[in-house]
């Protein structure tokens, strides 16, 4: 067992320098604006993970609602760009290493988790390798500052299909029942352009001007975003085939969606309500030969 996840991504996708990179964060937070959900409980967020310089002033939008007291554990989880993954995996450190503050992993619920026999456990290379988590750990070590008795649990997400993705919302239903875990989704929305060999969008929303494509682009991802609002995993799934928006956080997304369904079988857990916050994008798409990645934040509360 590895103890330590080097910040692998630090010095390229976001800077290496402790207080640089705080008082960075800081500066995202605070141009995000006043808090929207006041005292409300952020049970999870939905947040993108591209360079902090891109996708840092939206993460700021949904990290500035938590109130770090709140929070004894984060289910830090995200889709899987580097090695195939049928069902979801586990870290085997003990501490995900940033420039602000070390996170503590909760040993115990990566036992717990493994010891269903669902997860496999990722190599410390491919622990490293990946973004999706690690560009969410500076944002989160600003509310360890905070609380620093808060530990994650990091989870990555393969393809496995809806079958798979509902066992793994049963696993983490009891996870989600206690109201001091915060479950945070990562997920970038379009990636758009002949680089990443997708090049659809709503072609009504631009008047016909191949000059706004990127206008059909988001009208496209915030048809997915009002989806993901009415918490419905069966609609979310049909718009994925219907569009194939490649939306690269969008099993952990189908996860937490079954997830909160279940949540609302019972009767007398409090309803889950979700609301996107901002919306942006890398680059703005006028010809066919540009591209972009597009960036939301969303929070779910009761």
């Amino acid at each position: 067992m590895h103890s330590i996840r080097r910040a692998e991504h630090a010095g390229s996708w976001y800077t290496n320098n402790g207080k640089k990179l705080l008082e960075e964060v800081q500066d995202y937070l605070k141009k995000a604006g006043s808090k929207k959900f006041g005292s409300k409980k952020i049970r999870a967020i939905i947040g993108p993970h591209a360079g902090l310089s891109y996708s840092g002033p939206t993460s700021g939008h949904v990290y500035k609602e938590i109130d770090a007291s709140k929070i004894s554990k984060v289910f830090l989880i995200g889709p899987s760009h580097h090695f195939y993954l049928k069902n979801c995996a586990l870290s085997s450190a003990k501490i995900y290493e940033t420039p602000i503050h070390n996170l503590n992993v909760d040993r115990e619920i990566v036992d717990e988790l493994k010891s269903t026999g669902k997860f496999m456990v990722m190599s410390k290379a491919q622990d490293e390798e990946e973004h999706s988590l690690e560009l969410h750990t500076p944002f989160i070590a600003k509310i360890v500052k905070e609380n620093p008795e808060i530990k994650i649990v990091p989870i990555l997400v393969g393809q496995g299909g809806v079958e798979a993705q509902k066992n793994m919302a049963s696993i983490l239903l009891p996870y989600f029942e206690d109201e001091k875990n915060l479950f945070v989704l990562s997920s970038d929305f379009c990636h758009w352009g002949e680089r990443f060999r997708y090049t659809n969008y709503y072609k009504d929303a631009t008047d016909g001007k191949s000059s706004k494509i990127y206008k059909g682009i988001e009208a496209m991802d915030r048809h997915a975003m009002q989806i993901i609002e009415r918490l419905d995993s069966n609609e979310f799934l049909e718009y994925l085939n219907e569009t194939e928006n490649t939306i690269c956080g969008r099993n952990p997304i189908s996860i937490f969606l079954q997830m909160v369904e279940m949540y609302h079988e019972n009767a007398e857990n409090e309803r889950v309500n979700m609301e996107f916050l901002d919306y942006s994008q890398s680059s703005q798409v006028k010809s066919a030969d540009d591209s972009s990645v597009s960036y939301a934040a969303g929070c779910a509360y009761v």
